[in-house]
């Protein structure tokens, strides 16, 4: 029933916050050379590095942690940083919030605020690794299905977005949104 489900106590962040705002990647023009190709990570189609840049223009490089607590568990997520092709610096790069311009206005909150740029952060890892962490918690015991995950990280979302100051009514919104969006994206997910 819906009262056993898992629900969040709380949700940090260790080291909090970005220091100082996330690294924008700005495409050059040397950027666009076929020489520049690599594999988009949600489309697996060969881009460059300046459509990659434009895909995704944000990039941390700091190794956060994001402890969540719930009435069930106590999760420990680290933030995977990937080495760079063509680099030896570790980061990880995300588009942002992907909110739709119709409802920027409505919610007053765009592609680039920044309450959304650590809740979309996170989001993005956790749906990106999503089977390295399933995994890592299936090994210290805890059962976690797909669509139970699934629904942990919207949950998450919502609650970071709360703990950067967006309103309760709008960060459960975007959440609920996050949600359906994933529930008619099953590609996502593997179900």
């Amino acid at each position: 029933m819906f009262w056993d489900e898992e629900k969040i106590i709380s949700v940090y962040q260790i080291p909090e916050g970005i220091e100082g705002q996330p690294y924008i990647r700005q495409p050059h023009e040397e950027d666009k050379k076929p020489c520049t190709r690599r594999i988009d990570r949600e489309t697996g189609e060969y881009i460059t590095l300046w459509e990659e840049k434009l895909r995704y223009p944000y990039k941390t490089t700091v190794p956060f942690t994001l402890m969540v607590a719930t009435n069930l568990h106590v999760y420990k997520f680290d933030l995977p940083l990937e080495k760079e092709q063509d680099s030896t610096q570790k980061s990880f790069c995300w588009n942002g919030c992907n909110i739709p311009k119709v409802f920027w206005t409505l919610l007053g909150f765009s592609k680039d605020s920044p309450q959304g740029l650590q809740a979309s952060c996170w989001h993005d890892v956790l749906l990106y690794k999503k089977e390295y962490f399933i995994k890592k918690l299936k090994n210290k015991g805890i059962d976690i299905s797909v669509n139970q995950y699934r629904r942990l990280t919207t949950l998450i979302f919502r609650e970071i977005l709360k703990n950067y100051g967006v309103n309760t009514i709008k960060a459960n919104i975007m959440s609920g949104a996050v949600g359906a969006w994933q529930f008619v994206s099953p590609q996502w997910w593997g179900l």
